[in-house]
């Protein structure tokens, strides 16, 4: 089979990089280079993470990067730890790193494929839908995330707060559910259109405003579209599993939501009570849990928390937090069993 033009200059800036690279590489073992470090916008040094030293790899990753950017192949370049070293990171577009040196300047190189890096749009209208982008009620204009798809009788639902889909007590059986929210597909709010419409109200557990203790703050939607996914976009962390975690202070966390993105954080409290103010009151929550700060912010609720240890056990659902970025999560099990349903993971 021919190779396209295309194809054949790739390989040709490839075979040259390598040349390249390798000449400069021999030629800077003889040459002192400047090691002064970056440092964040606050003015203090970044040559220190842990008890690992970086000064040596972010060093080499000045040096090198204009040069290693200048491969087709190679997407970004960035330090981090493996192994208890500081290591030189090259993520790749495409390709292999066949050729590619395994140090520079004495430094460990780490390669990732990547892909290319592109801009994020979590508010726009996304299809296949997959978890954590922007979703609300047709009748209200308050954005909210896609969380969890979960499955009944070989139904799929979307599994969300009832603040979000069902408006806080206010909706009825078969409302329209969009994907994107009201606010996101128009600034000033406009109806939804039918191509935004990606479910029905089918479920919701009545919120309590008398004072009385609330366990889940949550509503089932059917969905009306098949052009879904039950995994985040692929740039994020994936298709959560299908086996669930329970809540445990100190459990490292993550969510994807509308509003904030990817977070990481842990689980700083469980077992918790809070009052979450509302515009038709207070509603006291039970049986909770707290984040650490940063985890997320207005317009992520409805996020499905998942474990950060590779595991992508779903923890909860994020239903709101505290000006500080601290999350409140209800844990995933009563949610299940509330709707008799099962999540959608591998």
């Amino acid at each position: 089979m021919k190779r396209s033009i295309a194809a054949v200059g790739r390989a040709a800036s490839r075979a040259a990089f390598i040349v390249l690279i390798s000449l400069a590489v021999l030629i800077a073992a003889g040459c002192s280079r400047d090691t002064s470090l970056p440092t964040d916008p606050s003015g203090h040094s970044v040559a220190r993470t842990g008890a690992v030293d970086l000064s040596a790899a972010i060093a080499a990753q000045e040096a090198w990067s204009d040069l290693l950017l200048a491969h087709p192949d190679v997407a970004g370049t960035g330090v981090g730890v493996s192994g208890g070293q500081a290591v030189l990171q090259v993520f790749l577009s495409g390709g292999r790193k066949n050729g590619m040196p395994g140090t520079l300047s004495g430094v460990k190189v780490e390669y990732t494929q990547t892909g290319e890096f592109q801009p994020f749009a979590l508010t726009d209208r996304t299809r296949p839908m997959p978890i954590g982008v922007s979703l609300g009620n047709a009748n209200e204009c308050l954005p909210g995330t896609v969380g969890a798809i979960v499955t009944r009788g070989g139904v799929r639902y979307l599994l969300g707060p009832n603040h979000l889909l069902a408006r806080r007590n206010a909706g009825t059986i078969g409302e329209d559910i969009v994907q994107p929210s009201r606010v996101d597909a128009s600034a000033a709010c406009d109806p939804s259109t039918a191509l935004d419409r990606v479910g029905r109200l089918s479920d919701f557990e009545p919120l309590q405003f008398d004072g009385s203790d609330n366990p889940i703050d949550a509503a089932l939607a059917e969905l009306t579209i098949t052009d879904l996914s039950c995994a985040t976009p692929p740039e994020f962390y994936g298709a959560p599993s299908s086996s669930i975690a329970g809540p445990a202070p100190g459990l490292a966390i993550q969510k994807l939501g509308r509003t904030t993105g990817l977070t990481s954080g842990a689980v700083k409290s469980v077992n918790v009570k809070l009052n979450i103010r509302y515009p038709e009151g207070k509603v006291r929550m039970v049986g909770q849990m707290l984040t650490s700060k940063g985890f997320g912010d207005f317009g992520d609720s409805g996020s499905l928390v998942v474990t950060d240890d590779g595991t992508l056990r779903p923890v909860g659902m994020l239903i709101g937090g505290g000006n500080n970025g601290t999350g409140v999560v209800t844990p995933i099990g009563p949610l299940l069993t509330r709707f008799g349903v099962t999540l959608c993971g591998p």
